[in-house]
């Protein structure tokens, strides 16, 4: 009877490692980690998913000899970028200077479903179509 008692007891564990792992992976289980490489002014990925309420610890390569820059937001705040002064420094929620040839972290929460958009407006970099998009559902 102990060993039956035993292996259930196993058994029911497992289970509720396995709900609890699921649960986790369903609710974020905190933040998800993604790699943004720089490189002959494209972004790759182009395009990232997330779930709302996720945050995301952004890791920005730049593998060119230029700097770049890494900013998030609505339509309307890239053209706010687009139209800002070159050199202007970027320290904002979402925002990031990506020097030549480094790695820069920059963490940002994904607050509610839609679709952003990411962006260099380094002069003529956006024009050229350094940009991606994030989907958030």
């Amino acid at each position: 009877m102990r060993v039956a008692n035993a292996g259930r007891t196993l058994r029911r564990a497992a289970l509720l490692l396995a709900c609890a792992s699921a649960f986790a992976a369903c609710s974020g289980g905190g933040p998800r980690s993604i790699e943004v490489k720089m490189h002959y002014s494209k972004y790759q990925p182009a395009t990232i998913q997330v779930a709302a309420g996720t945050t995301v610890e952004f890791e920005l390569v730049n593998g060119d000899p230029i700097d770049h820059e890494f900013i998030i937001g609505t339509e309307a705040v890239q053209q706010r970028h687009e139209l800002g002064k070159p050199g202007e420094q970027h320290t904002g929620l979402g925002e990031a200077t990506v020097p030549a040839n480094s790695t820069v972290r920059l963490s940002y929460t994904f607050e509610k479903a839609g679709t952003l958009i990411y962006a260099c407006h380094v002069p003529g970099h956006y024009a050229y179509g350094m940009r991606g998009s994030v989907k958030v559902s």
